[in-house]
């Protein structure tokens, strides 16, 4: 870093850090023009006959904007730039985002499917379930009876014995008698 840049830096508050100085060579003072000069004259007249001094300043300070014009310059450029690949960031991440999305909606969709083919299989389920438990009542029922009809035959069975032993130990006891006397 030479002395004039320095010296903007330290004018300016080094408020351009990232400025790359070009060298002395490079500048190249602007062509004094009508106006220039005419604004060089006036500020000469103004001062009594220092225009060689106001001509100098006008220069330095023509130098020193086109500097500062060039930092300028270089930093839209890179603005520019980093705004360019932030754009083509953001539309990758879009596609990307929207190619997500559709997937996420195709799976959805598969989802969706899919409960509803397990929800038809549920109620085909429940369905079968409830055809083997009727099955199963009527069975229970039909075992119950036929226990009831067993337990009842055997009821009879056990009465009409009973009457059959009875009447046989009265005849019996009749026919005892009979020899007896």
């Amino acid at each position: 870093m030479d002395k004039k840049e320095a010296e903007i830096r330290e004018e300016n508050g080094n408020l351009l850090p990232d400025v790359i100085v070009p060298e002395e060579k490079s500048i190249q003072p602007a062509p004094k023009g009508g106006i220039i000069k005419s604004v060089g004259n006036f500020f000469g007249s103004a001062f009594g006959g220092k225009s060689q001094d106001i001509n100098a300043l006008i220069e330095e300070f023509t130098s020193e904007m086109t500097l500062v014009a060039e930092g300028l310059s270089q930093d839209q450029e890179r603005l520019e730039e980093r705004c360019d690949r932030l754009e083509a960031g953001l539309a990758e991440s879009e596609e990307r985002l929207l190619l997500r999305m559709d997937q996420v909606l195709a799976q959805d969709k598969e989802n969706r499917e899919a409960m509803k083919d397990m929800e038809r299989r549920l109620k085909k389920t429940e369905e079968k379930l409830a055809r083997t438990e009727e099955r199963l009542d009527k069975a229970l029922k039909t075992e119950s009876e036929k226990k009831t009809h067993a337990s009842e035959r055997w009821s009879a069975l056990l009465r009409q014995a009973t009457w059959l032993v009875g009447i046989a130990c009265f005849a019996w006891i009749v026919i005892t008698i009979i020899n007896k006397l």
